[in-house]
């Protein structure tokens, strides 16, 4: 605390070096956090249980995104227009009732739907009080990011999956428990604390009715690509559940949790600098905006590299922990994580720069790049997956990083007018 303390407080010290350094700190720990996860799940039982886990959580993951309608997307966009802090206040505030109330109906909904016509698929409706938290908490989280407060952002990330690696292990050595209900259990906890630490921020006013219009308009434009951003990797498990069983998603999800805790790395990089960018593009040129491109682009290209070679190296070593894993399996894995680490690099470059247009006011470019990419994967999927399986999937998602540079590097040319080489 005292060296966080000092960095803060350190005139010579940059704001953005802070932050970046902090959340890399959580990238670390949130990666190898996911990593353990699979881990003790595979120690205390097998792939059976890691697949259906797994494949109960990517439901989780691509459901959430349904339940805000994008409403976090323009709290991130509009708080670090609001100056007063009043005005702030009620925007936030507007948006909290409205995801809270939006996720309530459609769990709602989905619960009506499970009790008339889908009882054989209990084991996904059982976390769908999980579903409802995780969207309110994604919500606060994403007040601390577009307030700049990587501090707080970056701890309440951390703490989910500590409290989620912690319940994990409580659950799968206590046989009678049910392990998919851990989700529900952890986003209760984080809700309870988030909202007494964000009391403050919340005031209930009339005036919080004038902001619903504009937060729908704006988070419904932007939902399509919000959609795609954090449930690429998800859809593909669940395509890969119709055609394959739980063990093979298993083995095929063991390597994409290290390939996700890679992504986390980025993700540190883009959380960071899409606020920066969208004050250099209104306030200064675009050839200013144009080398900050190339400045970051590389010296993250650089270090994505490395970090790929390196989670080559250690990939076996990660496995051996596992102790279930016999050398067929091994090899398969080994061959699902180096085709993913392949897209990984390739699109490293332009990656952190993904959620520039709905930050430049284009929430509908925002959507239509990121569904062009959904599409792209969906249909690689389908055409990959019934042949060959788990490899499918992989080719599929790296397929789907390229395609994603080629089609950033267009809408850029074309809408923001600025060249990436």
């Amino acid at each position: 605390m005292r060296i966080i303390f000092f960095l803060k407080n350190a005139k010579n010290f940059n704001k953005f070096k802070l932050d970046l350094i902090i959340n890399l700190i959580s990238f670390v720990f949130i990666g190898f956090a996911g990593i353990f996860l699979n881990i003790v799940i595979l120690r205390h039982s097998d792939f059976n249980t890691l697949g259906q886990f797994n494949k109960v959580f990517a439901f989780f993951l691509v459901v959430s995104q349904f339940t805000s309608l994008g409403i976090h997307l323009v709290i991130q966009n509009k708080i670090p227009q609001i100056n007063d802090l009043k005005s702030r206040k009620l925007f936030f505030t507007s948006g909290l009732l409205l995801t809270s109330a939006i996720a309530l109906f459609l769990i709602s909904i989905l619960y009506i739907i499970y009790r008339v016509n889908f009882l054989s698929f209990e084991l996904y409706f059982v976390i769908l009080p999980g579903i409802f938290f995780f969207s309110v908490n994604r919500l606060i989280l994403t007040f601390f990011m577009s307030k700049r407060e990587m501090i707080h952002y970056a701890f309440f990330n951390v703490l989910r999956y500590l409290l989620l690696l912690i319940l994990a292990y409580i659950f799968i050595t206590q046989k009678d428990l049910e392990l998919v209900t851990i989700l529900n259990y952890t986003e209760i906890i984080l809700f309870i604390i988030l909202i007494s630490f964000i009391a403050k921020d919340i005031s209930v006013k009339r005036e919080i009715i004038f902001h619903v219009k504009e937060q729908l308009f704006f988070g419904l434009k932007s939902f399509g690509g919000n959609l795609l951003l954090n449930t690429s990797s998800q859809i593909e498990i669940l395509i890969l559940s119709f055609y394959v069983n739980d063990k093979f998603i298993g083995i095929y999800t063991f390597p994409l949790f290290i390939y996700q805790g890679l992504r986390q790395f980025l993700n540190v990089y883009r959380n960071n600098i899409t606020p920066i960018l969208s004050r250099i593009y209104f306030n200064k040129s675009k050839k200013v905006l144009n080398r900050v491109f190339t400045r970051y682009r590389n010296f993250v290209f650089k270090y994505s590299i490395l970090l790929s070679l390196f989670a080559l190296l250690i990939f076996p070593v990660i496995v051996s922990f596992s102790n279930k894993i016999d050398d067929e399996y091994f090899y398969l894995s080994y061959l699902i994580f180096f085709i993913m680490i392949l897209g990984f690099g390739f699109s490293s470059k332009y990656y952190i720069f993904y959620l520039i247009f709905n930050q430049l006011n284009l929430p509908l470019i925002h959507s239509v790049f990121f569904l062009l990419i959904l599409i792209f994967n969906i249909l690689f999927n389908m055409l990959l997956v019934p042949f060959i399986g788990v490899i499918g999937a992989s080719i599929a998602n790296l397929f789907s990083n390229i395609f994603s540079v080629f089609l950033f590097k267009l809408f850029c040319k074309n809408r923001l007018k600025v060249e990436m080489l």
